[in-house]
């Protein structure tokens, strides 16, 4: 087996069965850019009831100017709407109750760097959204 096909199954191995520890998932980091790849943190969040995705969508804009704002400017957040298929229309629905967030090469900051401003976007997430479904992944860097 090679270390590239290794690499893989461990990865596969702490997404499936939940094994992430932070030391497993710092060192998984860095085998993940040794080997050419780049992290990405997946979510699928659920907008909560009496929310709105305007809420959500404030909240990764805190997100991002917090890690601008503390010299963290190697990290991109993109979100999506996901799409769920309706086997009685027998076609792909739009799911507006749901968001996807792709955190690419999100730095791993230590706590005592969170701050008021930290708080500030935590808070914004958990007052807009549950997380519903969250997957460390490494990606190629074409992304």
């Amino acid at each position: 087996m090679s270390q590239r096909s290794i690499f893989t199954s461990l990865v596969l191995s702490v997404c499936l069965f939940g094994l992430a520890t932070p030391s497993l998932a710092q060192n998984w980091g860095k085998s993940c850019v040794e080997n050419g790849g780049q992290t990405a943190t997946y979510r699928v969040s659920k907008i909560k009831q009496g929310s709105s995705r305007a809420d959500f969508d404030k909240a990764v804009a805190m997100h991002i100017k917090w890690y601008r704002d503390h010299g963290y400017n190697d990290n991109k957040i993109v979100t999506a709407e996901p799409a769920d298929f309706d086997a009685k229309a027998g076609r792909m629905v739009a799911n507006p109750n749901e968001v996807v967030t792709l955190h690419f090469n999100g730095p791993g900051v230590p706590a005592d760097k969170h701050d008021d401003a930290w708080n500030a976007y935590v808070a914004a997430y958990k007052a807009s959204s549950d997380i519903v479904a969250e997957k460390y992944l490494c990606m190629p860097k074409t992304y």
